[in-house]
C-alpha cells in the first residue's frame, strides 16, 4: 500500500494523469490505476522505468515495494546452537522464539513467488506449487529449511523475520499484516497457522 500512495503522489507531482504515465510505460492505463488502488505490483522492468521517469533511484522505489517494510536489521546467527526439542519446534522456530521472547505473537509464515498469469495456468494442470519449486527454490529452501519466515507481533508492531543458518533479519511492518498475504515485489507472504510460543520454558 506504501508503494500505491507513492506513485500516485509522484504523477500528481509530475502533473501527468493515469493514461499520461500507462502511455510513457507502455502499459494500460488499467495497469496504473491497479498499482495506485495497491491491487498489483509492476514488474521490475516497469520498477526501472519508474524510476527513471521520475529522476529517483530504483532503491528509493524499493523502499516503497516492500510493501512498508523498513530497513532491514540483519544479525548473525549460528542455527546449529538451537537443536530442535521434543514440542516440535525447529532450529529456526527456536531462534526466532528467543531472539523475540517478549513478543505477544509468533507465527511461521509461508514464502512464494508470484506466478505470471501463465504460469498460473500452467500450474493449474501441473498441480499448485509445482512451478514454485521449479522456478525458484524458494518452497524446498523452506521445507529443508535453509530459511524460514515468520510475523512477529507485539504491542501492535509487527516484523517479517527471515532466519538462515548464518543470520536472523527482520523488517518492520508500516501497516497491519494484511489477512489475505503480503506482497513484497515477486513474492507473497502467508500465515501458515503455525504458532511458535515465546515463552515456552
Amino acid at each position: 500500500m506504501i508503494f500505491a500512495k507513492k506513485l500516485k503522489q509522484l504523477r500528481q507531482q509530475a502533473d501527468w494523469s493515469q493514461e499520461q504515465l500507462a502511455d510513457r510505460l507502455n502499459v494500460t492505463r488499467q495497469a496504473v490505476a491497479k498499482w495506485e488502488r495497491g491491487a498489483g505490483f509492476p514488474d521490475i522492468d516497469n520498477v526501472q522505468a519508474l524510476a527513471k521517469l521520475f529522476n529517483t533511484s530504483v532503491d528509493e522505489l524499493l523502499d516503497y515495494t516492500r510493501a512498508g517494510l523498513a530497513s532491514a536489521i540483519r544479525e548473525p546467527l549460528d542455527l546449529d546452537a538451537y537443536p530442535t526439542d521434543m514440542k516440535g519446534y525447529s532450529a529456526s522456530d527456536l531462534a526466532v522464539a528467543d531472539k523475540f521472547a517478549d513478543a505477544d505473537q509468533i507465527e511461521s509464515l509461508n514464502r512464494h513467488r508470484r506466478l505470471t498469469w501463465w504460469q498460473k495456468i500452467i500450474d493449474f494442470f501441473v498441480g499448485a506449487g509445482t512451478l514454485d519449486m521449479a522456478f525458484s527454490g524458494e518452497a524446498i529452501g523452506q521445507l529443508k529449511g535453509d530459511r524460514r519466515y515468520y510475523l512477529v507481533e507485539k504491542s501492535g508492531r509487527s516484523w517479517i523475520v527471515e532466519v538462515t543458518k548464518t543470520y536472523i533479519e527482520r523488517r518492520e511492518l508500516a501497516e497491519t499484516f494484511p489477512r489475505k498475504g503480503l506482497t513484497v515485489g515477486d513474492y507473497m507472504y502467508r500465515r501458515s497457522g503455525f504458532i511458535i510460543n515465546p515463552n515456552r520454558k
